[in-house]
């Protein structure tokens, strides 16, 4: 059983990145070979909403986002997960969420 909300995004992190959806099988937006997808968007927010905006700044990008021209940038990632946190404080289903947040883009 999971104990906290902090915890909760820890879980859903590892699961997101665990169960990769293929390119094909979910929204991606490709600049030639550079790809930027849901699940990766998902990551990203649920990274910050764990580490807090300050330490996410910090934190050091994965490879798949470094130098990716489809990256929106940090400040972009914080905004949204500043937009969602109190949805997700009042316990809302955050992936579902998430998921109709890069959607809409």
């Amino acid at each position: 059983m999971i104990d906290t909300k902090k915890e909760l995004l820890k879980v859903l992190i590892d699961q997101v990145q665990k169960k990769a959806t293929p390119f094909d099988q979910q929204k991606t937006i490709w600049q030639g070979k550079y790809p930027w997808c849901r699940d990766w968007y998902i990551i990203e927010v649920l990274k910050c909403l764990y580490w807090t905006p300050p330490a996410y700044r910090l934190d050091p990008l994965p490879c798949r986002l470094k130098n990716n021209p489809m990256f929106p940038g940090r400040e972009y990632i914080i905004i949204k997960a500043e937009e969602i946190l109190p949805k997700f404080q009042e316990g809302a289903d955050i992936i579902r969420l998430l998921e109709d947040g890069f959607n809409s883009t």
